[in-house]
């Protein structure tokens, strides 16, 4: 009896080991994707609708990990299948420059910047260090047919999607992965 209790108990301590270790190395990968800063279109998935039909999508900024002082978006969407009828900063920063708000529908764009000045007290506020909507694209279907809507990104443009860190003053978004986009099906 005591070797079977011997041998239970040093199985299941190698058990309860492998267990630990292996949710250590999950928390770990987890916490890695969450400390990138990114922007994401929800929702992820859209059903398809039909012609004339309206829907939003919304721009989710994750800068949790890092202090954000400045934000540009620029989404792409097939200007043959829907029409964006506004762009609406949704307040994480305190500065939405109007001429940060454009839709160019001839070429599938929708832009919206933000910037981290408080007009009304000429200083800049505190950087961003949170998870919040940043905006808001309201979207006309034009032909009831699978898209993407997905973030214009070059890692060496500054006219195209960024997201500007206070420490570096350069472009937190390494890749592409930290910009997820929709799928309308």
């Amino acid at each position: 009896m005591n070797k079977f209790l011997l041998r239970t108990v040093v199985w299941v301590s190698v058990f309860m080991v492998f267990v630990f270790g292996y949710l250590l190395y999950l928390n770990k990968v987890n916490r890695a994707i969450e400390s990138s800063t990114k922007l994401m279109l929800l929702p992820e998935k859209i059903p398809l609708r039909a012609v004339g039909d309206r829907f939003f999508v919304y721009i989710l900024l994750n800068s949790q990990f890092n202090d954000t002082v400045a934000v540009d978006t620029v989404v792409k969407f097939d200007k043959d299948v829907l029409e964006a009828l506004d762009v609406v900063p949704l307040g994480s920063f305190p500065t939405f420059p109007e001429s940060g708000r454009v839709i160019d529908n001839e070429k599938g764009l929708a832009f919206l910047s933000a910037v981290n000045y408080d007009e009304e007290k000429r200083r800049f506020a505190s950087p961003y260090r949170n998870i919040g909507l940043f905006g808001r694209i309201s979207f006309q279907v034009k032909k009831s047919e699978p898209t993407k809507i997905e973030f214009l990104y070059d890692q060496n443009k500054t006219n195209l999607t960024n997201i500007i860190e206070v420490e570096s003053g350069k472009n937190s978004i390494l890749g592409p992965n930290q910009l997820p986009g929709a799928v309308v099906e």
